[in-house]
Order: structure tokens, then sequence, then C-alpha cells
């Protein structure tokens, strides 16, 4: 029988009093604001068991280290007499059932080898003052401004432990032996923008492509994946990455990543369970903090789906904590028994714990509304930064055009993505009732009859309709067929030299007149390391997208028999979803 914890109590731990929180045999999500405790749970968790006798696909151990998650205090958690009780199921040990186990703090002084820094001695500055030539200077060293440098030789510093007391049943304070296994999701910048050492290699563990099928579905990407990759960043960092046809996998998007190590960590349990010589196996707990981080909503709610499924095959309890209100209200939406939200809220002064609150509660109380109606908003869905830039500034225009308007832009809540149009298609058409309350936006390019008819023919045989459910960003006739930074460049460079927008007071103290607009046009010299003019063009967009930023105004007002009719389309769409 699979081994679970069915409680965890925290007295006097941290922030906590006295909490007593239960979990789910299967899933439980625990959410909050900030500085409600939900990383230190899980730093609690995490230090229940481990395994020895194997590794993750990442080599990593089956363990949780609760000291490299939760950064001890000498003066202040020496003070504190702190127990923190967890609960069991199936917990047996040398023949006895063992139903909890009580935990207790403390500081250790550890010898490790750490980057650390050492001042110089007198006679250090003297010699560096010889090498360096300053022989001649006349500084003291209390005046000099630099006397440390870099160390990694052994150095001892304080070990925050969380080690389990001993009982009648239980006389010594080893970890339970069971598969224990935490993931941070804390890395928000792309790997291509690393410097530091940074050592690929394919990951080679018989579960690729198993992987790459669940990473695909979740993430509905339409690339084709050819690899999956394990980075190793300083020893310290490490991700598990996709290469595809189109990009290799250090263009990889922090939720790409994110996802990849979560995937690799549940099959690392199911390499665990199926391994013939682990005939013991008794489940395991993956801890993941942060399980939304840089996910869009749907895949958030996909991969939900998948983390349930494995915690049934695999006996494996899975706990994980999100601030996502949309992942918190599919979770309710479901009204499934083996999903447990834990909401921690602080109301009081002191950590409190509610039990599977409904929507409604959530809403408020996340937005800090509480009591209050709340001020609905809608999610927008585009394919790209650009279409989001377009489509804020079109709307703009469109409400100082139309003051009476009903639309309120701050209800508009831009999805941030980059996803192409059939992607997009592909995310809908999995779950229509789920983006249907979605205002979808496709970009200018579209508007080309091609395109045009191919997205109308993705979306037959659904409920959703062209004007209706989705929508194209309007473009004049004669630019339908190009993509918003072709648009801005056709527009501007065509312009007449005594346009308005060239009399501006604007491109006056530049200034800006068509010969410089075209002097540093994309096919100017400034972009000859590019040799595709799409890029070219979006090259020169991104440089000059200050200047667009003013022109695309005097677009909308050149080219208002399109724009106009389209944004009040979008107006439509709002008063049936809001008001």
């Amino acid at each position: 029988m699979a081994i679970s914890i069915k409680s965890i109590k925290l007295q006097n731990f941290r922030g906590f009093e006295d909490l007593h929180l239960n979990l789910n045999k299967y899933v439980t999500c625990i959410s909050g604001h900030n500085g409600t405790g939900k990383s230190t749970i899980l730093a609690a968790l995490s230090n229940t068991g481990e395994y020895k006798k194997d590794k993750t696909l990442n080599n990593k151990p089956f363990r949780g280290e609760f000291e490299k998650i939760i950064l001890g205090d000498p003066n202040y958690d020496k003070k504190i007499n702190s127990e923190i009780n967890i609960e069991f199921e199936n917990l047996f040990e040398d023949g006895h059932k063992i139903n909890s186990v009580k935990y207790r703090t403390a500081i250790q002084n550890k010898k490790a080898v750490l980057p650390h820094y050492r001042a110089l001695s007198p006679k250090d500055i003297n010699e560096l003052k010889d090498i360096i030539d300053l022989k001649d200077i006349d500084v003291k060293y209390n005046e000099l401004p630099w006397k440390l440098y870099r160390n990694t030789g052994k150095l001892k510093h304080p070990r925050f432990r969380l080690i389990p007391k001993k009982d009648k049943n239980r006389d010594h304070e080893r970890k339970i032996e069971w598969p224990t296994f935490y993931l941070g999701l804390s890395r928000l910048y792309p790997l291509g923008e690393v410097e530091e050492n940074l050592l690929i290699k394919d990951l080679n563990s018989g579960y690729e492509d198993e992987i790459s099928k669940i990473h695909k579905d979740i993430m509905t990407s339409s690339d084709e994946y050819e690899a999956v990759q394990v980075t190793n960043l300083n020893g310290m960092k490490t991700g598990v990455l996709v290469n595809t046809t189109t990009y290799p996998g250090t263009a990889n998007s922090a939720g790409q990543d994110n996802l990849g190590q979560i995937l690799s960590a549940v099959f690392s349990f199911e390499k665990l369970k199926s391994n013939k010589e682990n005939t013991g196996y008794k489940g395991g707990l993956l801890l993941i903090d942060e399980i939304d981080a840089t996910l869009h909503p749907a895949a958030q709610n996909k991969l939900l789906n998948f983390l349930l499924e494995k915690s049934l095959e695999l006996d494996l309890q899975i706990v994980f904590t999100t601030h996502s209100l949309s992942l918190l209200e599919y979770i309710n939406d479901t009204s499934n028994d083996k999903v447990t939200i834990n909401y921690l809220t602080k109301h009081t002064g002191q950590i409190n714990v509610v039990e599977n609150p409904k929507n409604d509660y959530l809403r408020r109380d996340l937005i800090l509304k509480l009591g209050q109606p709340i001020k609905q908003s809608i999610s927008v869905l585009t394919e790209d930064d650009t279409a989001r830039w377009y489509l804020a500034h079109l709307l703009n225009y469109y409400v100082q055009k139309r003051p009476n308007t009903k639309l309120q832009i701050d209800t508009l809540k831009m999805v941030d993505c980059h996803i192409g149009w059939s992607s997009i298609v592909s995310l809908v058409k999995n779950d229509f009732d789920y983006f249907k309350n979605y205002l979808i936006i496709f970009d200018t390019d579209l508007n080309n009859d091609d395109n045009y008819r191919n997205l109308e023919k993705s979306f037959r045989g659904t409920p959703f309709k062209i004007d209706e459910n989705y929508y194209v960003l309007p473009a004049p006739k004669s630019l339908k067929n190009y993509n918003i930074e072709k648009i801005m460049w056709e527009y501007i460079s065509n312009l007449e030299a005594d346009h308005l927008f060239f009399k501006s007071d604007f491109a006056l103290k530049f200034p800006i007149h068509k010969g410089m607009v075209l002097e540093n046009g994309p096919f100017s010299g400034d972009f000859d390391e590019y040799t595709n003019e799409s890029k070219k063009i979006k090259e020169w967009f991104k440089n000059y997208r200050w200047i667009c930023d003013e022109a695309i105004y005097y677009y909308f007002s050149d080219n208002e028999e399109v724009i106009l009719p389209f944004a009040s389309k979008i107006e439509k769409f709002y008063r049936k979803s809001i008001i």
C-alpha cells in the first residue's frame, strides 16, 4: 500500500502559531497571498522522505533539501521552540505502524566548499600595491575601497535543519524511506541570455518520446520535437528543454523549461515504479512551488489534468503552490474530490487555512476586494506582443473618438504569450467551454483572402464564428496582406513629405521627416546583417517602435473606415460579456 501524508501541523514555526493543514491523498493545491508561508510548508514536507537506491532522470537524488529551500536565522530560529507534526497513512517501519512523526528545528555549523569573500591583510595589500605599481601612493589600509577577495575554500556556515524526533516506535532521526522530490520553478529568464557556463546534453532516459508528446500537447505546439535536453548551469540550476525543428532548446521560454522539469520529475517516479529492482515501491511525494510560473492558463489546466492522471497511476502524492486564479477556478469547476485547495489567509493577524473556498471568495481575496462587487474582466488572447501593441492603440483611439462608449479598456486583460494562429485555433478547439469568454484576436495578415478562408475553415463545425467569438485585426484593403510591422513601414514610408504627421510637434522636435525615415528604413545599411525581408522589417519596427507609437494614430485617422467598425465589434463583444 502506498504511503501518503494526511496532514501537517506547524506550531510556533516562522509565521505559523498553530496551523493544521489536511492534504489530499492525490493532489493538493496551496494558495494565498504572499507571506502566508506556502513555500515554507512545501519545504517542511520535502524533508520527510528520501530514497537512496535510485535517482531521477536528471540524476538528482529523491529527497528534499530543507536547508536549501529555507534560510535559517541563528538569531531567531534558535530562540523559538518550534515543532512540526506530520501525520502519515500506511507508514510502517520495522513492523511498527507509524501514525505521525514530529520534527524539531536545529541550527548546526557545517563546513562546506562555498564561494565567499575574505579580507586582505595589510601585508597582502602592500604586495598587491607593488604588483600593480601603487607603491608610491600613500594609502592607509582602512581607507582602501577594495579589501576583499573571492575564495572557494571550506567555510563554516549555519545549516538550518528539520530533524525527526525519536519516540517509542521510532528510535532514530532518519528520514523515512519514501522517494520525495521538490521543484522550485524560479527561472524567469530565457536561457539564451545566460552568460555563465551552461552545459547541455540529451536526456537519454528512455522517456524522451513520452515527455515530448505530453509537452507538445500541454503547450498546444505545432512544432516538431526532435530531442529532450538537460541543462546544468554552474552545477546549481538545472532545466529540461525541448529541441524542435524550428528552434533549439536554448530558445525555450521559461514556461517550456518549467513544464519540462515537471514532466521529467513525474516520469522519474514512473521509472522508479517500473524498475524491477524496486519491488517495494510505495508511491512517492512530488512538491512543486509556483506550478503556474510562466505557463498560459490553458496549459495550466492541461498540466493539472496530467498530474492528476499520473497521481492515480503512480500512487504519487502531489502538492503544489499557485497564485493563478484561473487554475483555482478550474479546480473548483471540475468538482473533483481528488484535488483539494488549501487557501492560506492572514486576515486575523495569524495564518489560517480555508479549505476548498468558492470561486467568489477566491476572486475577492486574491484581488483584495473583500465583500465588494468585483469589476469583471475579459481575457484577450493574441498572437504576440506586436498584436497587443496594435490592439491597445486601436482601442485607445476608439475611446477618444467615442467618449460615450461603455468599453473600459482596463478590464481587458491581455494574455502575455507568443503563439501562432493555428496553435490558438488548436487551443480553442480543445476546450470550447473554457475559451468561450475569451476575446480572441488574430493578426492583420489573416485578412489575406487565402488566410482568411483557412481561418474560417479551421473553425468550421465549431460554435466559434468570425466577428462573434474571434476577430482579425483590421487593415485597409491596400495593406491587408501584410503583418503589423510591414503595415507600419508601408504607411510611414509612403506618406507625403507634407503629411500632418511630419508637421506634428512630435516629428518636428527630433526632427523626423520623410528623408530621415527612408534613410533609416529596413533596407538601409543598418539592417544589412538580415537577409530576409520580413526579418529586416521586424528589426526596423523594434528599433523605431517609438516613432510608430505616434504614427499609428495618424494611420488610424487615415483609415477610420476599417478601424472604427472593428472597434465597434469589440465593444459589442464587451457589452455581451460584461454589461
